[in-house]
């Protein structure tokens, strides 16, 4: 070792019995002044083992020189190292006890850069990386788990210089950008950014086969990418295209992937996706708008724009003069008075299905062209296995009369006294495909015959009374998958202060179903049959408040009639006017479930849990008994009164929590008795007591009384 002039006291310590064993030994270097003037000109390490460890000095490179590397380079902060370059040839670096691995260069400067000069490797294992990467020349390689720190647009993590090439195998998510400048990125592990970050400037991607995601938040993508080989795009927030993006590859046998995830893909500041010769890009589970302000060039006949479960919006009229739109799933082009049109060499496939376009207020002009009836169609617009082009029908004004089991709607639709739907059929089918109808507060705006049945699925009922259905002795409303029922008061609802359930509603299906209150009473009071779940779907009943609940034995008027249901309960009232059973299925509370009923009782039978989710609040209110009485036969009939969390909490306000002769045990959660308030028991053994251990947070208020009556346990 050398040093120059320079004013520092130092010491060694050598780890070992003879300093001239350098193969397995460490160098300690310990600064007690200044590092002023004081720089290395070269080191020599027995083996990679060996090495200097930073206590608290710096290490200062002459610039003239790089200072090779063989060995371990240990410090607490990549600060104790100061300009010129550390030349690493698979010596190892270690900042916080976090190694990595380098054949590559540290410029230990300001800027704290590492450096990747050509067929150099750097591997960091995990942790926060000490310094940006700076890649020039060729046959490069990153890999590993690194942290990268806070960087910018300007300054960012990993800059690959022009014409330079890395090769980037990260086993963690990417957050920091990648700058390109005329360079290439190879991918050798699936890349997934960070909300935020992506690749910068301007480059070529050679995915390999792997993935890429972007983060998790709306972005506008801005680097200029030219992408190699097939690969998966995921979208997992919207996502704005602002540049162009070309995408070819060498294995025609293979496609591209973009999945939106649901998500927006925006086009409308000018983005564009170029596709290459003999290349298929298919896009699914994605939206895409701004059409005709940005777009797909198609490069070639051979080139090919795969769309299933897409959503195509016009910002303008758009033509497509070269390669083909290739249809083969749920797709839907939302022109309005835009026209998409096919000419020269550019062609449309539907395959099987039907492609629907929806001029929304517009009148149909046969937006997606050439039309039928033009000479040369069949050049253009190809449709095999009965694949079709349609228009969504423009309900816009009249009533709708339905003759047969099934109406299907394809956009949004106003139900008032001047556009009723009138249902002919003893049993008709009402698919939303996702869109609403939208209700007046007229009565009687759906008519249905006389003890017929209407169901309906896949759509959103805004604004919506039962008092909108002509009864006509009708025999049951249903509503299947994937229905939210938003509740709103009719002309005749407001008069009595109150939206009255006279007939029956039943929720069927396998998915989830909503019936939102909007804060307003629903009164069924005088139906005993008026909310049942026949099936195992989950059925979810907020913002509301619901009186007249009881009814006879084992049939409540709310009830689950299947064994595997589930019922929830969130920011909900349930006003007894009857004793109260709930029979079947599964209940779960959320914040937060009030019941009210002075000398009601409601009595739990089902053999499924009851259970209060973290944070919710139940409560028992005044007058009111709660009677568990499981009918588990599996032998857990005594813990099916469940509370999720500690934080989960009933609130016993001057009512009653009894168990009948199956035991109750309450395992954990929090319980608030105000006024006066009884647990009993019917239990006449430690077998079927009511137990209360010792994990949960019994509260006594001030004032209140807690009478325990029977065989009542306080562990």
């Amino acid at each position: 070792m050398s040093r120059q002039a320079g004013s520092l006291k130092y010491y060694m310590s050598w780890e070992g019995a003879a300093a001239r064993d350098m193969k397995s030994k460490k160098i300690i270097l310990i600064a007690a002044l200044l590092v002023q003037g004081v720089c290395f000109a070269s080191i020599n390490f027995g083996s990679k083992e060996s090495g200097i460890n930073l206590v608290g000095g710096k290490i200062a490179v002459s610039s003239s020189s790089n200072l090779a590397w063989d060995g371990t380079l240990t410090t607490s902060s990549e600060r104790n190292l100061t300009s010129g370059l550390i030349n690493f040839n698979t010596g190892r670096l270690l900042v916080n006890n976090v190694p990595s691995i380098i054949s590559g260069r540290l410029q230990a400067a300001v800027s704290q850069r590492l450096r990747l000069l050509g067929s150099q490797t750097m591997r960091f294992d995990s942790g926060p990386l000490p310094a940006r990467l700076y890649v020039s020349g060729t046959g490069n390689r990153f890999e590993g788990q690194p942290i990268f720190s806070d960087d910018t647009v300007s300054n960012p993590n990993i800059t690959i210089d022009t014409g330079a090439a890395l090769t980037l195998a990260m086993q963690s998510m990417c957050n920091g950008y990648i700058s390109l400048s005329s360079s290439t990125l190879i991918l050798d592990d699936h890349l997934q950014f960070a909300d935020g970050k992506e690749i910068l400037g301007e480059g070529a991607v050679i995915p390999n086969n792997r993935s890429i995601g972007l983060g998790g938040s709306a972005m506008s993508l801005t680097g200029t990418l030219h992408l190699f080989g097939p690969t998966e795009i995921a979208l997992n927030a919207e996502t704005r295209l602002t540049s162009l993006w070309t995408i070819g590859t060498s294995d025609t046998s293979k496609e591209i992937t973009i999945t939106g995830n649901g998500n927006i893909l925006d086009l409308s500041l000018g983005g564009t996706l170029a596709i290459g010769p003999g290349v298929k890009v298919a896009l699914s589970n994605i939206k895409v708008k701004g059409l005709g302000k940005g777009g797909f060039a198609l490069g070639s006949v051979t080139s090919q724009l795969h769309l299933s479960d897409v959503q195509l919006e016009l910002a303008n009229s758009y033509t497509v003069t070269c390669g083909n739109f290739y249809v083969d799933g749920n797709v839907t082009v939302v022109t309005k008075n835009n026209l998409l049109t096919f000419s020269n060499r550019g062609t449309l496939t539907v395959d099987g299905v039907s492609l629907w376009y929806d001029t929304g207020s517009y009148e149909d002009d046969n937006n997606i062209r050439p039309k039928s009836l033009v000479p040369g169609y069949a050049a253009n617009i190809g449709l095999i296995n009965g694949g079709a082009v349609k228009a969504i029908p423009g309900i816009t004004s009249g009533d709708v009369v339905v003759t047969g089991p099934t109406i299907t709607f394809k956009k949004d639709k106003e139900v008032s006294s001047t556009n009723k739907l009138l249902l002919s059929a003893a049993h008709t089918l009402v698919d939303g495909s996702g869109y609403s109808l939208d209700f007046s507060r007229d009565d009687d705006l759906i008519s249905v015959p006389a003890h017929g049945r209407v169901t309906f699925k896949n759509i959103t009922l805004k604004g919506f009374s039962p008092q909108h259905i002509t009864h006509n002795d009708l025999q049951f409303v249903q509503f299947g998958d994937n229905v939210f029922i938003q509740l709103a008061p009719t002309k005749t609802d407001l008069a009595t202060g109150a939206i009255t359930l006279n007939h029956r509603w039943f929720f069927g299906g396998t998915e989830n179903i909503v019936l939102d209150g909007g804060g307003n009473t629903l009164d069924i009071s005088s139906n005993i049959n008026a909310l049942a779940l026949i099936s195992t779907a989950t059925l979810t009943m907020q913002n509301i408040k619901i009186y007249g609940v009881g009814g006879i034995s084992n049939y409540g008027n709310v009830r689950t009639m299947n064994r595997n249901g589930t019922l929830n309960m969130k920011n909900l009232e349930l006003i007894l006017t009857g004793n109260y059973e709930y029979f079947r299925g599964y209940l779960n509370i959320y914040p937060d479930v009030l019941v009210r009923g002075v000398g009601k009782k409601f009595t739990y039978i089902s053999e499924k849990p009851l259970t209060i989710q973290d944070r919710a609040v139940l409560t028992f209110d005044y007058g009111l008994t709660f009677s568990y009485d499981s009918r588990d036969r599996g032998g857990l009939r005594a813990q099916h009164f469940q509370f999720a969390t500690d934080e989960a909490t009933l609130f016993l306000n001057g009512s009653r929590l009894h168990a009948t002769h199956v035991g109750l045990q309450l395992a954990k959660g929090t319980i608030f008795a105000d006024n006066a308030v009884k647990l009993s028991s019917e239990g006449t053994s430690t077998n079927n007591a009511f137990v209360v251990a010792p994990r949960v947070n019994l509260h006594v208020l001030s004032a209140a009384t807690l009478t325990l009556d029977g065989r009542v346990v306080l562990e």
